[in-house]
């Protein structure tokens, strides 16, 4: 429908913002990661950990739960949305991926927050987030778990 001299200048628009298109994924990606899940919360529940311990605990902290639970809310929705509009499967790769590192940043912020924390404290954050790693790696399919 468009004359024949104009079509020069769609084809050149049409090219252009297609290839753009892939480069603007990461940064609006991010944007829904950062709203996906609570990480305040999740920073809230870490202080409120006691990791001055005395003894090695055999139980990871409930904070592992909580973010493993928004983790699911999480997939539930993406898998609400992907049956309403087709949601490409990179689209999808991106917000997992996101999301994930924005967690990861967030168990090291906390576990940086920490005041007090005895030699027995550190083998339980580390507890925590093997737990976490674990769960995790069950409800997504990325390999390598980000960062």
């Amino acid at each position: 429908m468009m004359p024949a001299a104009k079509k020069p200048f769609l084809q050149q628009f049409y090219s252009q913002t297609v290839s753009t298109a892939s480069e603007l994924r990461k940064p609006i990606c991010w944007v829904v990661a950062a709203k996906a899940l609570d990480y305040e919360q999740m920073l809230l529940l870490m202080a409120a950990v006691k990791w001055d311990i005395r003894e090695i605990m055999s139980q990871h902290n409930v904070y592992v739960d909580v973010l493993l639970k928004e983790f699911e809310e999480f997939n539930k929705r993406l898998g609400d949305v992907s049956r309403h509009v087709r949601v490409p499967l990179p689209v999808s790769n991106v917000l997992w991926e996101h999301c994930i590192r924005l967690a990861n940043r967030t168990l090291v912020e906390g576990y940086g927050n920490v005041k007090k924390c005895s030699t027995d404290g550190r083998p339980l954050m580390q507890l925590d987030f093997q737990q976490f790693l674990m769960k995790l790696e069950k409800l997504t399919d990325m390999r390598p778990i980000p960062d």
